[in-house]
């Protein structure tokens, strides 16, 4: 299974969200074992620095044993950060989870298990 998984805050924090999409990929790809990265953008001609993390990461080769394991690992990630949105994408689904309803966390679960 491949998916993406967005994020955004209710302020502008350019570094916290940054630093946020690499602490999930880092948690998915330790929990899940899955391969997990912030998607980036390089730096274009004539910009100083690194490249800029876009704001997502991208989740390939999840095992269908493993969405338990990345469904928990969303649902705690997003319910540590007030004013955190998570929109998980796999194919053209998605969900957007932001308190981590009980209809939230349901609609999550049914989007990575489908065809799983």
């Amino acid at each position: 299974m491949n998916a993406e998984i967005l994020l955004a805050l209710d302020e502008d924090d350019p570094e916290e969200l940054q630093r946020l999409v690499r602490e999930l990929a880092d948690a998915v790809r330790h929990e899940t074992g899955a391969q997990a990265a912030p998607v980036e953008r390089p730096a274009r001609p004539g910009e100083k620095g690194a490249a800029e993390v876009l704001g997502h990461v991208a989740v390939a080769l999840l095992e269908a044993g493993a969405l338990t394991t990345l469904f928990k690992v969303l649902g705690s990630f997003v319910g540590r950060r007030r004013g955190l949105v998570l929109t998980v994408k796999r194919g053209d689904a998605e969900v957007r989870v932001e308190g981590a309803s009980a209809a939230e966390r349901e609609a999550l679960l049914r989007l990575l298990t489908e065809d799983a």
